[in-house]
């Protein structure tokens, strides 16, 4: 400004001219930035659309993925249900030939037998439509629906002349076909019997229906429009699910899509394929998958309708998003280029302005004085003067050391040498006025060309009276303008030390029903509160102390009746009068809080569906323990008297021959209860039921007794057994049973396999760690080694290094698997390492727990002498054999009498328990499933005789599970031998109870 203008009364003519503003030049940037803004809008929801474009990739890519995956493993377990199906069926067919042919040795097949037989195995399978057995010319002369007046034959039967070239060696599986007795589709599970001379008898033939399939591939949900099919190897169609009108859905229809015939042709076992059309017209993703051990495969797809709802949904919700976001960011681009418009137009307008702001200054109720570089007045506002109370002329004939207080000139001319350095200049100063009095106030100035300054002065007396409320005030509505919600509220705590509310901003009626009026009239909302969230309402809000805060959710009762949830953040704070402000807000969340319990209701409706599959699950776990225990006891009675009549006959005096043919009976009987004990104890384990015992672990006596064990078949080669151990630094305890077993299949198959040279047994410490220890065994032979191609299925189930029929060696290819997982169970791992001609080395480890003291290796106990020491020394005591088999009985007696001592029988249960109240014994040896009362209630009762509590019973049974041992333990046995009885450890086992008795 002009120093000149500063003096007259009214601003320049030209000056206001001057200062008038040039639209011209302000529409250029305009433009200019509406381009800009327009690219910018652009490249932005160009990037927007991009990463929808992308997300909605990726999401169809892992959809298909999952689809995928879940349509392989509904396959597999299908495939699973039906491959397990038929190894029943086999299984079956196997017991009905086994039966056929033991009849047909003992006087030929009688019609009553063969079809009670035959029922018997239906009642067992009822997925089976029925069992039918023929004769060696086709005719079908028993089972269900048989007329055999006018039978029916098989003869015409491809099956029958394959079974009829190949007698009693596998179970053949048809392709669909008409049952000619059932008149039903069927597929047709046969196998062959043979007369006592080998020759083909006759077949058994299992027909299950088509329909079985159908409600297989019905159980998995794949969604409205998916599909499960069902075909047999030479593309044949068993069953479709759901049914399909047309050749498409007819029974051994071989029509099948390009897709599926590759996979099919590549001899993959499974595997995914996509096909566009399908019998019924839908486009589907399918699973591929053989069924393993039966002539099938087995397709299981879903349709991209179904699966790509939640995609689909996505993708509209994408759409949405973009054109909101193009909206927005158009409406966006609209409002700032309205604030440019704006904000141009207020800068002609200030420009325009200029030319009034004389008039404004003349006007304006602050003091405004301009002085010059030496502090004296050059112009001053009717307001200043009368700020000071002096006159225009009186002022401007004075300097700013005028108007200072006596003895501050000094530090006034100072300051004013600051002022003129700073372009703007905030300070408070203390004036004097004409009549000499003193008043506070706040000065502003702003530097002038030439040094002059132009300063804008207010007395501030009365605000400084009004600083503390203007204070609280402004804490009160800084805490306000925070919270973003339906309701803000601020309260004061009364005397009473109740909140009363001071302020409400919001909709206060959208969220209690009430007016803004009526809740001031209420005083607080505490009223609306439910009455079982008061107490909570008196601790979160009520009770909160300065300096505390809430976050709460309560629930209040609104005027239309309904219960409504609010969360409720609140504040407490000192206010400068010493008072207690309560600052909240309030914000409606009923709708959250009720999807939230909606969510929480799907939780629990899906935790019980898993529960009730859990439990099926776990059924089916149940059932297939229980088969396999009784399994095992039904085929290890029989074998205890296979072992037990072989030893008497040994005894008995044989020829060199007949020893012979003892020996093979001995040799098979052990293979078999070696593959029992095998299958058993993979089921356990894989069932999760095997459990680890713990007992010491005596290194040395480990392996000394692995290497006995073996001594007789090594021998009969030549090899030589070395034994190696490392001591450890601490005694061991874990599972000696298993660690010897996983060993002792190492050994054998090292025996098995090496012709010449030696087998190396050694165990060493790997690594110990404060109470454990990592034990590693090794088994090193020198046989033919193994290709480095074979090693990697070594350990599955049921492998050998040699599958082919034309193998050497026999063996299930259970044991390394066995091994494998003992070890796992153990915390170790398992392998081998091998080169083809120079000998393998397989190793295991196991980490057992580290105890006080050195292993020190205990004799091992010659248990051949046991029977001696109970002829010479023991033949006088008194045992009792409770045994319900005959034949059992009849062996058990002929082993027990053999060493001279006296037997007591029972039957069964009952019996036991009467002879034991009337007859004392030294030992009793308890069978655990009988008829009338089983093994485990002898026991107990026996134990509540007089003179039975001190009575040995060993458990010697064919139920050898480990929960069969606990079972019997728990129930007041002292021992338990697993039938088949081996007569040494028989023998060895009675010496132990009969000696401790002395």
């Amino acid at each position: 400004m002009n120093p000149a203008d500063t003096v007259s009364k009214y601003p320049n003519q030209e000056s206001m001219k001057a200062s008038q503003p040039d639209n011209t030049s302000l529409s250029a940037p305009t433009r200019k930035f509406m381009i800009w803004l327009v690219a910018g809008v652009f490249l932005i929801n160009l990037v927007i659309i991009l990463i929808g474009i992308q997300s909605l990739i990726y999401s169809r890519e892992r959809t298909v993925e999952q689809v995928r995956n879940t349509t392989s493993n509904l396959a597999a377990l299908l495939a699973q249900n039906i491959g397990d199906s038929g190894r029943r069926i086999d299984l079956a067919l196997l017991s009905i030939v086994d039966a056929l042919e033991h009849q047909m040795t003992h006087g030929g097949l009688d019609d009553d037998t063969v079809n009670r037989i035959l029922a018997a195995q239906k009642d067992r399978l009822p997925e089976v439509d029925g069992f039918r057995a023929s004769d060696s010319e086709g005719r079908v002369l028993w089972g269900k629906g048989v007329n055999k007046s006018t039978p029916e034959s098989y003869a015409d039967r491809p099956f029958f002349g394959e079974q009829q070239a190949a007698p009693g060696q596998r179970m053949l599986v048809t392709k669909p076909l008409m049952g000619k007795v059932s008149k039903l589709w069927i597929i047709g599970f046969s196998r062959s019997y043979r007369s006592p001379d080998g020759k083909f008898a006759g077949l058994v033939s299992a027909a299950v229906p088509v329909s079985h399939f159908f409600d297989q591939l019905g159980k998995p949900r794949l969604g409205p429009h998916g599909s499960a099919v069902l075909r047999h190897v030479d593309k044949a169609l068993v069953s479709r699910f759901p049914a399909v009108d047309g050749p498409g859905g007819v029974i051994g229809d071989q029509t099948v899509s390009a897709e599926f015939l590759s996979l099919f042709e590549s001899g993959v076992d499974q595997g995914n394929f996509h096909t566009l059309k399908t019998p019924d017209g839908f486009e589907r993703t399918y699973a591929f998958q053989r069924v393993s051990g039966l002539p099938f495969v087995l397709n299981v797809g879903m349709a991209p309708q179904d699966y790509f709802d939640v995609w689909n949904e996505e993708k509209r919700n994408v759409i949405l998003f973009l054109v909101v976001f193009f909206v927005l960011s158009v409406f966006a681009a609209w409002l700032l280029l309205r604030f440019w418009r704006q904000k141009m137009a207020d800068t002609a307008a200030l420009l325009a302005s200029e030319s009034r702001f004389r008039n404004y200054v003349e006007a304006a109720p602050e003091g405004i004085f301009v002085a010059d570089a030496d502090g004296r007045y050059l112009d001053v506002n009717p307001a200043a003067c009368q700020l000071v109370g002096y006159s225009r002329k009186e002022l401007l004939g004075m300097s700013i050391a005028d108007i200072a207080p006596p003895g501050a000139q000094p530090q006034h001319q100072e300051q004013y040498q600051v002022i003129k350095r700073s372009k703007l200049y905030d300070t408070d100063i203390t004036l004097r006025r004409k009549d000499g009095s003193l008043f506070d106030a706040t000065l502003r100035t702003i530097t002038l060309p030439e040094n002059r300054v132009m300063g804008f002065c207010t007395d501030v007396t009365e605000r400084r009276h009004t600083q503390i409320a203007l204070q609280e005030s402004e804490n009160r509505f800084r805490h306000i303008s925070s919270l973003t919600s339906d309701l803000i509220y601020s309260c004061l705590r009364g005397d009473d030390g109740m909140f009363r509310i001071e302020w409400v901003g919001g909709q206060a009626e959208q969220v209690f029903g009430y007016s803004t009026d009526e809740l001031w009239r209420r005083g607080c909302w505490r009223p609306f509160v439910l009455p079982e969230d008061l107490p909570l309402f008196d601790r979160s809000v009520t009770g909160l102390q300065p300096g505390q805060s809430s976050d709460t959710i309560l629930r209040i009762a609104h005027r239309d009746g309904s219960i409504r949830y609010l969360r409720n953040v609140a504040q407490v704070e000192d206010a400068l009068s010493g008072r207690h402000h309560l600052y909240g807000a309030v914000k409606d969340v009923t709708e959250l809080e009720n999807y939230r319990r909606h969510l929480e209701k799907l939780v629990a409706e899906r935790t019980e569906q898993l529960s009730t599959a859990k439990e099926a699950a776990e059924s089916a776990n149940v059932a297939k323990s229980a088969f396999l225990a009784n399994m095992s006891h039904e085929i290890r009675t029989p074998l205890n008297a296979i072992t037990g009549m072989t030893h008497i006959l040994r005894k008995s005096g044989l020829l060199p021959h007949q020893g012979s043919y003892l020996d093979k009976i001995e040799n098979a009987g052990k293979h078999l209860l070696e593959i029992i004990n095998a299958i058993l104890d993979l089921s356990k384990i894989e069932a999760g039921k095997l459990t680890l015992e713990e007992t010491d672990v005596h290194l040395g006596a480990l392996l000394g007794n692995v290497a006995s064990m073996l001594n007789e078949r090594a021998d009969a080669k030549q090899l030589k057994i070395i034994q190696e151990v490392q001591a450890p630094s601490a005694h061991l305890r874990g599972d000696s049973t298993r660690l010897q077993q996983a060993l002792l299949n190492y050994a054998a198959n090292a025996v098995k396999f090496t012709e010449a040279g030696q087998i190396t047994l050694r165990v060493r410490v790997e690594k110990e760690t404060g109470n454990k220890a990592l034990l590693r065994f090794e088994v090193e032979d020198t046989g033919p080694g193994i290709a480095a191609e074979v090693i990697p299925r070594l350990f599955s189930d049921f492998e050998q290094a040699d599958n082919s029929t034309t193998r050497q060696y026999g063996g299930t290819g259970l044991g390394l698997a066995i091994t494998k997982k003992l070890a796992e169970l153990m915390g170790g791992s398992a392998g081998v390492v091998s080169t083809p001609g120079a000998g393998s080395t397989f190793w295991f480890t196991a980490r057992l727990d580290k105890m006080a003291g050195a292993d020190h290796s205990p004799e091992r106990t010659d248990v051949g002498k046991a029977e001696t020491v109970l002829r010479e020394h023991y033949s006088s005591r008194r045992i009792m054999l409770v045994e319900d088999e005959p034949i059992n009985r009849e062996v058990m007696l002929a082993l027990l009498e053999e060493t001279g001592l006296q037997v007591i029988v029972a039957v069964d249960g009952e019996e036991a328990v009467q002879r034991a109240s009337e007859t004392s014994c030294d030992l009793i040896l308890m069978d655990m499933q009988m008829p009338r009362m089983d093994g485990l209630e002898a026991t107990r009762r026996i134990r509540q005789l007089a003179n039975g509590g001190e009575t040995p019973i060993a458990a010697m049974t064919a139920n050898a599970f480990y929960e069969d041992k606990q079972r019997c333990m728990e129930a007041g046995m002292n021992d338990f031998i697993a039938k088949p009885v081996d007569p040494d450890a028989l023998y060895a086992m009675i010496l132990k109870w009969l000696s401790h008795g002395q």
